[in-house]
């Protein structure tokens, strides 16, 4: 036994046991739509919900998780290096960016859903069109989970993270089997997007964290509401031909991306003259 540390084991098994819960209620949560509507339904709903959540979730994760990759590294720096409250920051800065990025990507995938279902698989699965939107909106919730997550493996919590997700998984099974006998594919669809929105506010909660340490409300809000804007306006404009709706789209892009700036710049601004101000108070102590 001399090559064993039985502290370091133990510190080890509380830190790693967890996790394999954790993998597997990530595991349930993600496959138990399929598996319940295989049972409760015909194979054809299956393959229609399979088509259209692939399709939406592998656009978003594709963005997603490149920044996962890109930001965990900084977020741990600044956890060791500064703690928990300059950890939250950048956190709360990656959060931002991925609303940035990814609210433009929803809004192509709920106006041209039934395109992007006959480009990438056949009309067979047009049905699945309405299901795309509510998976990537979902997937949305996720993303920002699996930033936030990262905060109990850097307070080596991972016992409420496993918790969390093995409730949200529950909760995925229980709607499912309330939901898709009556809407079928449509079903399993609402009850995935629902048990993320869970996923991501236990996440916070049992973290200890209030949204506005992890979100930029002010932001997300603007963000939102841009983003409803330009659907409508797509919406109502997506039956023109394809050479007008190229045009709109640029057109479009071009006044998100100054939309954004001017955010950053009014932010920026902000902040500045409220740390004028505290300068200016301590002067006068």
């Amino acid at each position: 036994f001399k090559y064993f540390n039985l502290i370091e084991i133990k510190t080890f098994l509380k830190f790693g046991a967890p996790l394999i819960l954790t993998f597997l209620s990530t595991w349930i949560l993600s496959l138990s739509d399929r598996l319940l509507l295989k049972a409760l339904t015909s194979n054809t709903e299956v393959a229609i919900y399979s088509v259209a959540y692939t399709i939406s979730n592998s656009i978003i994760s594709i963005f997603s998780s490149v920044l996962i990759f890109v930001a965990y590294p900084i977020l741990i720096k600044k956890w060791e290096t500064e703690g928990e409250i300059a950890s939250l920051e950048i956190l709360k800065k990656i959060n931002k960016y991925l609303l940035i990025i990814i609210c433009p990507i929803i809004t192509c995938l709920v106006v041209f859903s039934r395109d992007i279902i006959v480009l990438f698989s056949s009309y067979l699965y047009l049905e699945g069109a309405r299901i795309i939107p509510l998976v990537a909106i979902g997937s949305l919730f996720y993303s920002i989970y699996m930033h936030n997550n990262k905060l109990f493996i850097l307070k080596k919590n991972t016992q409420s993270l496993s918790k969390i997700v093995f409730f949200a998984a529950i909760f995925n099974i229980i709607l499912n089997l309330l939901l898709i006998p009556i809407y079928g594919a449509l079903g399993a669809s609402i009850a995935t997007l629902f048990a993320y929105i869970i996923l991501f506010l236990l996440t916070n909660y049992y973290a200890n964290i209030k949204l506005k340490q992890v979100i930029d409300i002010s932001s997300a809000i603007r963000i939102g509401l841009f983003t409803v804007l330009v659907i409508v306006i797509l919406n109502l404009t997506k039956n023109f031909n394809y050479i007008f709706i190229i045009g709109e789209l640029f057109v479009l892009s071009i006044i998100y991306v100054y939309f954004i700036y001017k955010m950053e710049a009014e932010k920026e601004i902000k902040e500045k003259f409220i740390n004028l101000i505290k300068k200016g108070g301590k002067n006068e102590k």
